[in-house]
């Protein structure tokens, strides 16, 4: 009889033991990162995209403008087997639905283009793309960011693109915004100015009339370059 007290004795002071030692992993050894976990759900970052630079032609005349671009990126996890993944453009009715839901984990607000002439400069001027998986690799740009390819935009991305700002509020479980923590003003980008005559390109564009082919226009006395068309564009 006192063997099987012995016996039950033993293995209860063993459950409190291995009870005493959970409570020490989870309390002590994993309190760190439990609480980093807790901060994590309660504590959100919010990207203020910095304006792009803006692109001038002769007489300080705007090729392009800065318009909001609202898009859904694919999670990290689900990015991470496939960085190429690329984003969804959605509307801006679409973005505002989302935030009142509480579901724009992944809604980003970017600063995208509209080109004011379209096709009549796009050879030159470029257009905006996804940062690519080595651009990601070299740690200066970030799963979504836009930038410059082909033309200007990309010749001149180092100064027309700016440095994001960002914003750490706190959340409530639903998601809805409590009190604001920090906030980190967008660098907006530098301009960049052209010789280009917008109106004298939109004139040799539509000269051209569709048929491929190229028209070049200088100044003499300066060598400025004023008109650089080429056919087929693209818009």
């Amino acid at each position: 009889m006192k063997t099987r007290l012995y016996f039950f004795y033993g293995l209860l002071i063993l459950g409190f033991l291995l009870l005493a030692g959970r409570l020490v992993e989870l309390q002590i050894i994993l309190g760190t990162k439990n609480r980093e976990i807790a901060e994590g759900n309660r504590i959100k970052k919010i990207v203020i995209p910095a304006p792009r630079g803006i692109i001038y032609g002769r007489g300080n005349q705007p090729l392009v403008r800065n318009v909001p671009v609202y898009r859904l990126c694919p999670s990290t996890s689900l990015r991470a087997g496939d960085p190429s993944t690329p984003c969804q453009v959605i509307s801006r009715e679409q973005a505002i639905s989302l935030e009142a839901q509480g579901k724009d984990d992944n809604l980003r607000m970017d600063i995208g283009r509209e080109y004011v002439y379209g096709p009549v400069l796009a050879h030159v001027l470029g257009y905006l793309g996804e940062a690519n998986e080595e651009e990601v690799k070299s740690s200066l740009w970030q799963l979504g960011d836009l930038l410059g390819r082909t033309g200007i935009e990309e010749q001149y991305n180092a100064i027309l693109a700016g440095k994001n700002g960002g914003e750490l509020v706190e959340v409530n479980a639903q998601g809805e915004k409590i009190r604001q923590i920090g906030e980190i003003a967008p660098e907006p980008g530098k301009d960049v100015r052209l010789s280009l005559d917008a109106e004298l390109s939109q004139v040799a564009y539509e000269a051209l009339d569709g048929r491929p082919g190229a028209v070049v226009v200088s100044e003499v006395k300066t060598g400025k370059i004023l008109t650089l068309v080429s056919l087929p564009s693209f818009d």
